[in-house]
C-alpha cells in the first residue's frame, strides 16, 4: 500500500494525539486514586471486639471472656500493659481501675490521665493524684468528654462507657476494643495535645495521622474523628443522606437540629428510621424528640430506670457510629470528643442486637 506524505503526516498527528490522551488519562487516574486512597492504611493484623453493658441483670455481654464485666476486662488489659497506659476519661470513679493503674505505674508503665476538671476529686482520680500519678484537667466550662484508653503500641479502648459504678452496672453503654497501631497513633496524638499542650475542644489541632484505615484481619474499615476541632457533623449528615434502607440510633442527648432535619428528610424519602432517646433528657432545652416524633420518625423514650447512655447510629446495617460524641451542638462546637465510624456488617450486626434489646425495653416501659 502506498502512503502519501499527506497521509503520513496525518498518522503522526493521530499518534501524537493518542499519546497525549494517554498521558492525560494516566495523570487523571493518579489524581483520582490519590483522592480515594491516599489516607487509607491497611492493617492485616487488625482485630475488633465489642461489648455492651446489660444493666437489667448487671452482667455484660461477652468481650473476650464469658461473663466478665467491662471494668474487670480493662483491669486485665492494664495489668498486661508494659510500656504505656494513657487514659482520657470524663470521670474516673472506679477504684478497681485506679488500683490497676497505680500498680502499672509502680512497675514502670507510663501512666498518664486526662479528665474533666469537675471530676478531679472523684475517688479513683484523687487516689492516683495522691500517689504521684500525672493527671491533667481540662480547666474549662465545656466538657472533656472522652472515654478512651491507649495501651502500649497497638490497643485502643473507646466507646460510651465512663469508668464509674453507674456506667458499669446501671447504664446502657458500649465499648470497642481495637488492635491497631494506626488507631493508637491517632489517639496518642490527640491525648498528647490535651496532656502536654493543654489544647482542648476547638483549640486542639485538627490533625489525624490515619483518618481512614482498613483492618483487613477484621474485614473492617474505620474512620477516626475528634471534636470539636473536626468535621463530624458534615460526615454524619452525608451518612444520613446516603442511607438507602435503614437508620437506627440510640442517643443519650439529641439537640442537633441539622441532624434531626436530615433524619426527618430520610424518613420522608422512605428510609426506615428508628431511635431511642434517654428519657430524662427529652424535655431539656433544644431536645429534638418532639420534632422527630411529630414528623413521623419512630422514636421512643428509653426504658432503663437509670440511663441509656449510648451515642450510636447504624446505617443500612453495615456502618456503625460510636464513641463519646452526643448528637448535640456542644459536642460539635465546644466539647472534647472522639468518634469512630466502623464499616463492618459484623460490627453492625452486634450493634443491631443491642438496639433491638434497648428498643424492646423502651416499648415495654418496664425498665427491665
Amino acid at each position: 500500500m502506498n502512503i502519501t506524505p499527506h497521509s503520513s503526516n496525518e498518522l503522526k498527528w493521530r499518534e501524537l494525539l493518542v499519546a497525549l490522551l494517554c498521558i492525560i488519562l494516566a495523570w487523571a487516574s493518579k489524581e483520582i486514586l490519590s483522592i480515594d486512597l491516599s489516607d487509607v492504611l491497611g492493617e492485616p493484623g487488625g482485630a475488633i471486639q465489642i461489648a455492651f453493658t446489660a444493666p437489667q441483670d448487671t452482667q455484660d455481654v461477652e468481650l473476650s471472656t464469658p461473663s466478665i464485666r467491662m471494668d474487670q476486662r480493662l483491669v486485665e488489659l492494664i495489668g498486661s500493659a508494659r510500656k504505656r497506659a494513657w487514659v482520657a476519661t470524663f470521670d474516673l470513679e472506679s477504684e478497681s481501675i485506679a488500683e490497676a493503674l497505680l500498680q502499672a505505674y509502680r512497675r514502670g508503665v507510663d501512666v498518664r490521665i486526662v479528665t474533666d476538671s469537675d471530676y478531679l476529686d472523684e475517688r479513683g482520680a484523687s487516689r492516683l493524684l495522691a500517689e504521684g500519678v500525672a493527671i491533667v484537667g481540662d480547666g474549662r466550662e465545656a466538657f472533656m468528654h472522652n472515654k478512651f484508653v491507649v495501651l502500649d503500641e497497638d490497643i485502643l479502648w473507646t466507646g460510651s462507657w465512663n469508668l464509674t459504678y453507674n456506667g458499669t452496672y446501671r447504664n446502657d453503654n458500649n465499648v470497642v476494643l481495637v488492635k491497631s497501631p494506626a488507631l493508637v497513633e491517632n489517639y496518642s496524638l490527640e491525648f498528647d495535645e490535651m496532656f502536654t499542650r493543654h489544647a482542648f475542644g476547638p483549640t486542639s489541632p485538627p490533625s489525624i495521622p490515619y483518618p481512614d484505615i482498613q483492618l483487613t484481619g477484621a474485614e473492617a474499615r474505620i474512620e477516626t474523628f475528634f471534636e470539636s476541632e473536626g468535621n463530624v457533623r458534615p460526615r454524619l449528615l452525608k451518612l444520613i443522606d446516603n442511607s438507602q434502607a435503614s437508620i437506627h440510633f440510640m442517643a443519650f442527648v439529641f439537640t442537633d437540629d441539622a441532624l434531626a432535619d436530615a433524619l426527618i428528610a430520610a424518613h420522608e424519602r422512605g428510609v426506615a428510621v428508628r431511635g431511642v432517646l434517654e428519657g430524662r433528657n427529652l424535655g431539656i432545652a433544644g431536645s429534638d424528640f418532639d420534632r422527630l416524633r411529630g414528623a413521623g420518625v419512630m422514636v421512643l423514650p428509653d426504658g432503663n430506670p437509670y440511663a441509656m447512655h449510648h451515642k450510636v447510629m447504624i446505617f443500612d446495617e453495615t456502618i456503625v457510629v460510636t464513641g463519646s460524641y452526643n448528637f448535640t451542638r456542644s459536642a460539635a462546637e465546644s466539647n472534647d470528643e472522639n468518634l469512630l465510624i466502623i464499616h463492618s456488617p459484623y460490627v453492625a450486626d452486634r450493634y443491631l442486637d443491642e438496639f433491638d434489646r434497648v428498643w424492646s425495653l423502651a416499648q415495654s416501659g418496664t425498665g427491665g
